[in-house]
């Protein structure tokens, strides 16, 4: 839950460039969703079974956990080109 909370926090700040702070958002916002998700299947195993979903409810979260990599995954790729960028001189963001 630590992440989910870091996720929030990072909703308040930034300092991303106008154009990326959509972005960004839009990104911490999915993870926090995720975060619940993955929260509500452990705490309700039986849920995806009920919802209609035939995959063990492991399966479920590992799926949830593999799409809020990629996210990270992204979201550290902003991160860096947004660094490199500043480095050599040209425009943030």
């Amino acid at each position: 839950m630590l992440g989910a909370f870091e996720a929030a926090h990072g909703l308040v700040g930034g300092g991303w460039s106008p154009g990326r702070q959509a972005l960004v958002g839009a990104i911490r916002v999915l993870t926090i969703g995720l975060y619940f998700l993955i929260a509500v299947v452990g705490l309700s195993p039986e849920l995806p079974e009920k919802l209609g979903i035939e995959m063990d409810p492991l399966a479920v979260e590992a799926v949830l956990v593999t799409a809020m990599i990629v996210l990270g995954a992204n979201f550290v790729w902003l991160s860096f080109f947004k660094e490199a960028a500043r480095a050599e001189g040209g425009r943030p963001g």
